[in-house]
């Protein structure tokens, strides 16, 4: 069973969806161009933060079992994508300053790191680890992968276009985060297929199970 609470005030949006088991929480607010989700599930396996004031820009994924964190954040067009893991296997950061690009990915081997015209090759002798970064024309693509699948994450900025893409073999969740003209869109799917899609104030969820489907329109 679902709750839906929506509440304006003065232009103060607030959407709270939850459901009886208090699996899934979502809470969407947004003041004076100030917008604000969490979504939150019980079990704290998941839990996605999204904030945005004054074009600042922050995107925290933290699972609890604290395998990896993911960090994006971009303030007066400067972008920094964080990339670790407990075990410090691997950590990448990627910054980006007055068109200065700079790419840290450190193994516990640190076995090697290979730069040549604006391309970044890194792999680690167990071949598990592959790093690709290539930079042309205000074009960032990030790359990164491993053999086994695990994850794969793709950071790509064009024109101010950022798009995220993390996701997971296993298909517990995937987050797509895509801006473009002050327009947010935040998708999170589950293997259980429970979708939660957020989009310019517009809010559709649906359950394979009972097949429902919610519109909000907030303007």
């Amino acid at each position: 069973m679902y709750w839906l609470c929506l509440t304006s005030t003065d232009n103060i949006y607030t959407l709270y969806l939850a459901t009886t088991d208090n699996i899934h929480r979502l809470y969407l607010r947004t003041t004076d161009d100030i917008h604000r989700m969490h979504l939150t599930t019980t079990e704290n396996i998941h839990r996605v933060h999204l904030t945005t004031t004054d074009n600042i820009y922050r995107l925290y994924l933290n699972p609890t079992d604290n395998i990896y964190t993911l960090f994006l954040t971009t303030t007066d067009n400067i972008h920094r994508l964080y990339l670790r893991t407990t075990d410090n296997i691997h950590r990448m950061h990627l910054t980006t300053t007055d068109n200065i690009h700079r790419l840290h990915l450190t193994t516990r081997d640190n076995i090697r790191t290979v730069s040549s015209n604006h391309r970044q090759y890194t792999q680690t002798a167990s071949n598990n680890h592959r790093q690709q970064i290539h930079t042309l024309s205000k074009n960032h693509r990030l790359y990164l992968r491993t053999t086994d699948n695990i994850y794969t994450m793709y950071l790509r900025t064009t024109a101010n276009i950022h798009r995220l893409y993390p996701a997971t073999t296993d298909n517990i969740y995937r987050l797509y985060l895509i801006t473009t003209d002050n327009i947010y869109t935040l998708y999170l799917a589950t293997t259980d297929n429970i979708q939660t899609v957020s989009k310019n104030h517009r809010q559709h969820t649906q359950t394979v199970s009972s097949n429902r489907r919610l519109y909000t329109d907030c303007i």
